[in-house]
């Protein structure tokens, strides 16, 4: 796999003449405006790899289930657990595990802060 990602980095790098290799490039910004003169949309290259190498739909799939992980550590966390019942240490991670069972990924990212508040109490008053 890696060799062919060289192959195809080779086959779509523009010509040394185009590198501007004789001008410093200090900052992000610099390195940003070079990539413009290159015509170089970081997207597009992106896609165009994805595409290429058949990796896709892969791709987006990983991507939506990092996103879908992120939304639901913004919604459920041990923070918010603590918050919520006052309790310290190892039990928050038994109280998060005890609500993922009682509620599917799903519903917890489309729940309201308050309605997950609700899910805590009584997954602890549960626990007791």
């Amino acid at each position: 796999m890696y060799q062919e990602f060289v192959s195809y980095a080779i086959a779509r790098a523009p010509p040394a003449s185009c590198l501007y290799l004789d001008e410093p490039c200090d900052s992000a910004a610099d390195s940003g405006e070079q990539a413009m003169r290159l015509g170089i949309n970081a997207e597009a290259a992106v896609e165009e790899a994805l595409v290429f190498f058949g990796c896709r739909e892969e791709w987006y799939m990983i991507a939506e289930s990092v996103c879908r992980r992120k939304r639901l550590k913004e919604k459920l966390n041990g923070k918010l657990v603590e918050q919520t019942t006052g309790l310290k240490g190892i039990v928050i991670r038994d109280i998060l595990a005890a609500v993922k069972q009682l509620a599917s990924e799903d519903e917890l990212i489309s729940m309201e802060i308050e309605e997950i508040r609700g899910l805590i109490q009584k997954t602890v008053a549960h626990l007791r």
